[in-house]
């Protein structure tokens, strides 16, 4: 019984596989018009970032008495592939990574049992030491550009503290340890002003909240309802914070 051979079929019968071709790459075209979308689509970050204060520890101390026993404990735990750490006077932050092959399910999980893990070996850690803090979502990332004008100011001066945060309350935490002075915005300190835990420095060189902002989104007539009302709110918000801080310092 001789076989269907499908590529002499196709070679003798051109105009039907031309027909066949044209129909399935219209048809593909109409599908991927109406292919579902999702607005915030979801994927799972198998990453956690684990950092330690310790004020007036050397670099090296906070490598041997600090990173090295917690990198020792993360060690133990399950779908662990790699913790890069970075170390330099008073401040250690450690990257700890898992597996690809981890299923996002027990991604939650194993955010829980880092703490545990931390918990565990809080004990051995020498004392004085501020943390550990664990970031686990990542999903959440602010930018913020601050600057600092006065009046006959003609240079500028860049300042570099010990320890770097990209989250206020982080920052805010720290001030309220003691740890140093940080720059944060109103919205993260109005309970800590009113109870007097922190006071503000050098007022007469704050802009206030007039910092650059900037809100970026994909426009068009495709722009998601939510998106749109929050970045009404924001300009909202940003002017009545203006307005604020232009009465605060005329006060």
């Amino acid at each position: 019984m001789k076989r269907f051979n499908l590529s002499a079929w196709a070679v003798s019968h051109p105009p039907l596989v031309l027909f066949l071709i044209i129909a399935l790459g219209v048809a593909g075209f109409f599908s991927y018009q109406k292919l579902g979308r999702a607005e915030d689509p979801f994927f799972t970050v198998k990453v956690v970032n684990v950092s330690v204060m310790w004020p007036g520890a050397t670099a090296a101390e906070m490598q041997s008495q600090v990173a090295d026993p917690i990198e020792k404990k993360l060690q133990e735990l399950p779908y662990f592939e790699k913790v890069q750490t970075y170390s330099k006077p008073a401040f250690t932050a450690m990257q700890v990574t898992f597996r690809d092959s981890t299923p996002p399910k027990e991604v939650p999980h194993l955010f829980y049992l880092i703490r545990k893990k931390l918990d565990d070996v809080q004990s051995s850690l020498p004392s004085g030491i501020v943390g550990p803090f664990v970031n686990d979502e990542f999903s959440d990332v602010d930018s913020i550009l601050f600057m600092m004008t006065g009046d006959g100011a003609d240079y500028a001066l860049k300042l570099r503290g010990a320890i770097e945060a990209n989250s206020s309350d982080t920052l805010t935490q720290l001030a309220l340890d003691g740890v140093g002075i940080a720059r944060v915005g109103d919205f993260s300190l109005d309970n800590a002003l009113a109870k007097g835990r922190l006071v503000r420095l050098l007022e007469a060189f704050n802009p206030g909240d007039r910092e650059v902002f900037h809100a970026v989104f994909v426009g068009g007539a495709n722009t998601p309802a939510r998106v749109r009302v929050f970045v009404d709110y924001l300009v909202e918000r940003m002017a009545d914070s203006a307005a604020k801080a232009t009465a605060r310092r005329r006060s």
